[in-house]
C-alpha cells in the first residue's frame, strides 16, 4: 500500500470515529428527548420495535403505554452489532424497570418477520 493509501485509510477511519460520535449523541441523547415532547401515544398501543438492540426506543415506548398495549422488540441478538447487545441484558433492564408486564422480545430478522 502506498503512502496516499494509508493516508486516506487513516483519514476515513477518523471520519468514522466521529460519525459514530455523532451518531451516539443523537440517537442516545436527542431521540429519547424528543421522544418525551414529540411523539404521542395511545396508552393502549401495540407497538413492534425492529432493531431492539439495548432496549432504549423498547423501554421508551412501554413507559408510554399502560398495561393494556404491549411492545414487542425483535433483534438478532449479536454482540458484534453492538457491545453487550444480548437477549439476556435486554430483557434484564426491561424487568429492572418493571416493564416485562407490557414488552417482550423475540429473536427475529426484520426482512423475515414472525407475525
Amino acid at each position: 500500500m502506498d503512502n496516499i493509501s494509508i493516508l486516506q485509510k487513516k483519514k476515513n477511519t477518523r471520519i468514522f470515529k466521529q460519525f459514530k460520535k455523532v451518531n451516539y449523541i443523537i440517537n442516545y441523547f436527542t431521540f429519547p428527548y424528543l421522544m418525551d415532547i414529540v411523539l404521542v401515544i395511545p396508552e393502549d398501543s401495540i407497538i413492534l420495535d425492529l432493531g431492539t438492540g439495548h432496549g432504549l426506543v423498547l423501554i421508551k415506548f412501554a413507559s408510554k403505554i399502560s398495561s393494556e398495549g404491549h411492545v414487542t422488540g425483535i433483534d438478532l441478538w449479536k454482540n458484534r452489532d453492538q457491545s453487550n447487545n444480548s437477549f439476556k441484558s435486554t430483557q434484564q433492564l426491561l424487568q429492572e424497570k418493571n416493564l416485562e408486564n407490557r414488552s417482550d422480545l423475540k429473536t427475529a430478522d426484520m426482512i423475515e418477520l414472525p407475525f
